[in-house]
């Protein structure tokens, strides 16, 4: 005669291990499913951000049977983990737990495991990519009445005590630009800024892509390698050595981290070699542009398009900030007059460009990097502006000025 099940129930109690993100050494973590409990209980693993760490995971199920009392075989099985951030799932281990036992009619069984695992170092990166606090190792049981999930709850955090992690870099060139067009051979350096917890050392290499590939996928190849200690809570600052320029067209240049792995991808620098001489004949060609809209509002797919330049290898975007008072947030009750606008671009323009983008004369549209969104100010207006770069490096295009806006 087939047994009824009916009554049986698991209860969860949640793990109170914690990943202090930042750490080397792993620490044994633990998690419990104890009928009629629930509380936490306190144990701490270590994983650095962007390295893999072993961990060890105690897993205790009880299975109560109501109304039946005799002995009765039963088998408790998780078929695979995840690993969770809030509704994102960072990664799965496939690993089956399983095992038989007796109930012995009278009281609650319990049955444990033990799983060791590994955790990957596209974990904890991934997890600082989506800014989560809290990362859950999460498995599904199931005694035979249905599954029921049980997880070890992680904690996404650090201290100065920390091992090293980075959580900020920034290119600059050596004047402070983020775009530049330079002459044949002129001398031309990057500079990286980067933020970091903890102390240890970064190992990096600084690598260019040249003209032969900015136009599709870039092929960077090593300029130099790098290795510097970081110590205190200041931002360091790291110099390139000379970048190439012996050749005309775009490249780009990113320092790449490779130790420890940040939980972002390397901002790119973009610039373009040629050899301004004089003046372009026939003067500078008007350029028409495509979008985005004049107060326009930027997203991540705002996209930025122009008609083409016959003659053009490269176009250069450039965003100025907007002068004085910010009109954001400022209703247009009056009018803003032609004459109005064209005074504050004339202002903005004056000033360097707080962000901007060089693409390949191939292209007639483009969205902003990652990078270059980050350095516009949130609530912000800015005056941006296309220009189509000659062979020699000089001019040959520009389009009218427009506002964006950045929310």
């Amino acid at each position: 005669m087939k047994l009824s099940h009916l009554g049986r129930t698991l209860c969860r109690l949640a793990g109170g291990a914690a990943w202090a993100l930042g750490l080397a050494a792993p620490l044994p973590a633990s998690a419990a499913i104890l009928a009629g409990q629930s509380g936490v209980q306190p144990a701490t693993s270590i994983v650095a951000i962007g390295q893999g760490s072993s961990v060890v995971l105690n897993w205790t199920v009880t299975s109560a049977f109501v109304g039946f009392g005799g002995p009765l075989p039963y088998t408790v099985t998780s078929t695979s983990g995840q690993f969770v951030a809030g509704a994102t799932v960072l990664g799965s281990v496939n690993s089956i737990l399983s095992t038989s036992t007796t109930n012995s009619g009278v009281a609650p069984s319990t049955v444990r495991f033990t799983e060791s695992i590994l955790v990957p170092p596209e974990i904890s990166v991934q997890a600082n990519r989506l800014g989560a606090s809290t990362i859950s190792y999460v498995r599904q049981f199931n005694d035979g009445s249905g599954p029921v999930a049980l997880q070890e709850t992680i904690l996404v955090g650090g201290s100065a005590a920390a091992q090293l992690g980075i959580t900020r870099e920034a290119l600059t060139f050596d004047d402070g630009a983020v775009v530049r067009v330079v002459p044949a051979n002129d001398p031309l350096l990057a500079v990286a800024e980067i933020n970091f917890t903890g102390s240890g050392t970064v190992n990096a290499v600084w690598e260019v892509a040249g003209p032969g590939s900015t136009g599709g996928q870039p092929l960077f190849r090593e300029l130099q390698p790098v290795t510097r200690g970081l110590l205190g809570s200041e931002p360091v600052f790291i110099r390139s050595v000379r970048l190439p320029t012996d050749s005309p067209g775009v490249y780009q240049v990113r320092l790449r981290i490779t130790d420890p792995q940040p939980g972002f991808d390397p901002p790119v620098l973009t610039y373009y070699v040629g050899d301004a001489r004089g003046a372009v004949p026939g003067g500078i060609i008007p350029m028409a542009l495509i979008g985005p809209a004049d107060g326009a509002l930027l997203d991540r797919e705002t996209r930025f398009a122009w008609q083409a330049v016959e003659g053009a290898k490269a176009y250069k975007i450039e965003l100025f900030a907007s002068p004085g008072t910010d009109p954001f947030d400022l209703p247009d009750l009056t009018g803003t007059s032609d004459a109005s606008d064209l005074r504050l671009a004339r202002a903005a323009l004056a000033a360097p460009p707080a962000s901007g983008l060089i693409v390949a004369g191939a292209q007639s549209q483009a969205l902003l990097t990652a990078a270059a969104r980050a350095r516009l100010k949130t609530r912000h207006t800015y005056f941006w502006r296309v220009q189509a770069i000659g062979p020699e490096g000089a001019v040959i295009g520009e389009a009218q000025v427009r506002r964006l806006r950045v929310p």
